[in-house]
């Protein structure tokens, strides 16, 4: 068993984690595919009127909603979700904020100017 210690080194605060979920409803975006895919749907089991406990039950896809896609959905013999480490999920990340051009065109792409006018501000982007 692994004794616990109070080694920092590797430890990432948690006021700089971001949570980037989204909520799931029924007008949550996902792919068409005809005959396979579908909105998420959620559907009421219990009530606390009723049943004294609220529970619900979902209409899902695996590729519906905020996710990991995993190496193996799409190369045999990789590692599945539960192969990969947490600590391979957490990484530093740079948000270069393109909201106001895109609020002007729908389809902004972020370029290497955006990338450069970021970094004379910010610094360089490891």
């Amino acid at each position: 068993m692994n004794e616990p210690t109070n080694d920092t080194t590797n430890v990432i605060p948690l006021d700089h984690i971001v949570d980037l979920t989204h909520t799931l409803t029924p007008e949550f975006p996902f792919i068409p595919v005809k005959e396979l895919t579908y909105p998420f749907e959620l559907i009421p089991m219990a009530t606390l009127k009723d049943n004294g406990v609220e529970a619900n039950s979902w209409k899902i896809h695996e590729h519906l909603g905020t996710h990991t896609d995993a190496p193996n959905h799409f190369i045999q013999g990789q590692k599945s979700l539960d192969q990969i480490a947490l600590k391979d999920l957490i990484v530093p990340v740079a948000v270069i904020d393109i909201e106001a051009k895109a609020s002007k065109d729908r389809d902004a792409e972020l370029t290497i100017d955006d990338i450069q006018n970021f970094e004379k501000e910010y610094g360089r982007i490891l």
